[in-house]
């Protein structure tokens, strides 16, 4: 009889982990129930955080006994960014976004840091370029290694679209919107340009050179496009060397190099080589639409 009474303790204490005594307010006196966190509820005992331009008011879940749980959900609105006084562009330091809507606004916020890593650049608006560009972090190579400053950050184009984008005729080695980036090109179009450096072995609307990772995602050439450069020159990228990708990008305007008898050019990129073990060169989902012309020539 006393080991069915310790037995029958035992199993008592074993419920009691795993339940509790809750007063459901419908009944007479409450019930006894397995906690269910999966109310959510909007009030102040349940309140985690605040709303910040990157996330919103972060609340616990409940369960209807009023007992709060570990799993959270978002409700509300994001809060404005909190942006930085006394400088000539919008630049918010929660998120660590510059906001650009203007030619004015890219130049000046290029002189704000020297490879943007940790940080990102976003438009907010088409822009039209009405001078020359100096592509961002410019660089070039010796052989399979960039030389210069990366472009380590996010510039996210979101969906917006560059026109009239020619280069500097002092630029020089890896040559495009970008030079040399092991960041994040993304959301990006180039309209209604022309290219043409018959000196140039890097050559590429949106980059230069893609290193050491870097990535360009959904960006797209229009057909009103055209580039022409001396070798390593493609729509999207010039090249990508050892490790990059190139993914969800299209090319709808003509590439070509100022010597047909050369080699190295292609809608998307122009050379990709120097592989190592472990180290993906990859283009995926991408289109070209955009007349080739060279030597050796390829569609991607």
């Amino acid at each position: 009889m006393k080991n069915k009474l310790l037995i029958l303790l035992a199993l008592i204490f074993v419920l009691s982990l795993t339940l509790c005594a809750c007063t459901d307010n419908g009944g007479d006196g409450g019930e006894t129930h397995q906690h269910a966190y999966t109310l959510e509820v909007v009030a102040p005992q349940y309140w985690k955080s605040g709303a910040t331009c990157c996330d919103k008011a972060v609340y616990y879940k409940s369960c209807r006994c009023g007992a709060r749980g570990d799993e959270t959900f978002q409700y509300g609105d994001y809060a404005q960014h909190d942006l930085l006084a006394g400088v000539n562009y919008d630049y918010c330091r929660v998120c660590k976004t510059y906001f650009a809507d203007s030619e004015d606004d890219l130049y000046a916020i290029l002189s704000a840091s020297a490879n943007f890593a940790g940080q990102t650049i976003k438009l907010t608006a088409d822009i039209s370029l009405s001078d020359p560009w100096y592509p961002i972090c410019p660089g070039s190579r010796s052989g399979s290694s960039a030389v210069g400053t990366c472009f380590a950050g996010t510039f996210d184009g979101d969906g917006h679209t560059i026109s009239n984008l020619t280069f500097d005729s002092t630029a020089s080695g890896a040559i495009g919107f970008v030079g040399i980036c092991n960041g994040v090109i993304k959301n990006l179009t180039i309209a209604s340009s022309t290219v043409s450096r018959s000196d140039c072995k890097e050559l590429g609307f949106v980059v230069g050179i893609l290193v050491d990772g870097g990535s360009v995602i959904n960006c797209t050439v229009a057909d009103d496009c055209s580039i022409t450069g001396k070798d390593g020159t493609g729509a999207i990228a010039g090249r990508i060397l050892i490790q990059g990708s190139i993914i969800g990008c299209t090319n709808q305007g003509s590439v070509s190099l100022a010597d047909k008898s050369l080699a190295g050019v292609g809608g998307i990129v122009g050379k990709a080589y120097y592989s190592q073990v472990n180290a993906d060169m990859i283009i995926s989902d991408c289109t070209n639409r955009g007349d080739v012309t060279g030597n050796i020539a390829g569609g991607i």
